[in-house]
């Protein structure tokens, strides 16, 4: 299924999208959450409930009128409140998968970038493809990894030399591993978990700048998880992360990012400057290093 959060009412909403109609899940059964904390947080009960409701839409046995065309929502980042966001990125010859947290609190969707004066000291964008946690799990095998992935997302991620995280923006969709199964491809060899062969291109003001598949990402996410939850309890939430290509290039006002990866959409920010003069660098004595 796909889900998609919303702005309504100065609140995120969860909502199911079929057939380009969004319809908000509280309103689909009184037992679907109303957020997508929620919804992860007590996933087993609510993924098996809403794959329920998401075929008698189809089969048109309900929520007949309650559905209203996507495009009329202000789509948020599918997870507001992410638990954490971790990145793992491509190293050439590198056995090992390297990877750093993100400041999840810098969490958005599609739209503005919204930056201030120094952070155009190499402002630069990364396209990452994203999974979520879905469950709970501490010393998680890669053999086990993929039962803990609820759903895949677009991430783009902006850092300048003043801030490592300038935005991390996530989205339009979060994908559940079941729209997936015809995409699936085998593990490389000596790898394990699900990969899946979806095409994946960034673009800046229309012009290409990134073109790959997620199958050739170096490691699975179950290797990833795996990683992840080495000694360490993942939650409901979490979010991690791959960087498919390292290839940066310095963004300036205006410029407009899109990352498309196939069936997942098409995530598009653009990059506006903050009204202020305002400057941290200018109060950086040039002796402190």
């Amino acid at each position: 299924m796909v889900l998609v959060s919303y702005l309504k009412d100065e609140h995120d909403q969860l909502a199911m999208l079929e057939n380009n109609l969004l319809y908000d899940t509280d309103l689909l059964h009184i037992e679907l959450p109303s957020s997508m904390g929620m919804f992860l947080n007590f996933w087993d009960d609510n993924y098996s409930l809403a794959l329920k409701i998401q075929k008698a839409i189809n089969d048109k046995l309900t929520a007949k009128g309650k559905g209203f065309p996507v495009e009329d929502a202000q789509l948020l980042a599918p997870v507001p409140l992410a638990a954490s966001c971790r990145s793992f990125i491509y190293k050439i010859n590198d056995d090992k998968p390297a990877d750093a947290f993100l400041n999840h609190h810098a969490m958005q969707g599609a739209g503005s970038i919204v930056c201030m004066p120094d952070h155009f000291n190499q402002l630069n964008c990364t396209p990452h493809i994203a999974i979520v946690i879905s469950k709970l799990g501490r010393n998680i095998p890669a053999e086990e990894a993929d039962e803990y992935i609820g759903g895949i997302m677009i991430m783009n991620v902006f850092n300048s030399v003043l801030a490592k995280d300038v935005a991390i923006s996530t989205g339009p969709y979060f994908v559940t591993l079941d729209e997936l199964t015809d995409f699936e491809t085998p593990a490389k060899k000596n790898h394990i978990g699900k990969t899946w062969n979806l095409k994946m291109q960034c673009s800046i003001n229309d012009e290409l700048i990134s073109d790959g598949n997620i199958h050739d990402m170096q490691f699975t996410f179950a290797e990833l998880i795996e990683r992840a939850a080495y000694g360490s309890t993942l939650f409901p939430g979490d979010i991690i992360s791959y960087n498919l290509n390292s290839h940066l290039q310095v963004l300036k006002e205006g410029d407009v990012i899109e990352t498309e990866i196939e069936y997942l959409g098409a995530l598009t920010n653009t990059i506006e400057k903050e009204d202020s003069t305002f400057s941290i660098i200018s109060k950086i004595s040039v002796d402190i290093i």
